[in-house]
């Protein structure tokens, strides 16, 4: 696992930004990184998914 994150840290085409929170992550209780890196994806799907939507309402209206 621990070569895994290596190779995701050292990857040319990783954003700074996933770079900054596995870091982040790495230094905090795994369990406590895990529950709030699922709530992020949680709040981001969602808000993906309501961004799509209101884009699809917005191109039937034109």
């Amino acid at each position: 696992m621990e070569l895994e994150i290596q190779k995701v840290l050292s990857a040319p085409d990783t954003s700074r930004w996933l770079c900054d929170a596995l870091n982040s992550a790495l230094d905090r209780d795994s369990t406590d990184a895990t529950n709030d890196a699922e709530y992020l994806c949680d709040l981001l799907t969602r808000r993906t998914n309501a961004l799509s939507l209101a884009s699809e309402a917005n191109w039937g209206e034109e």
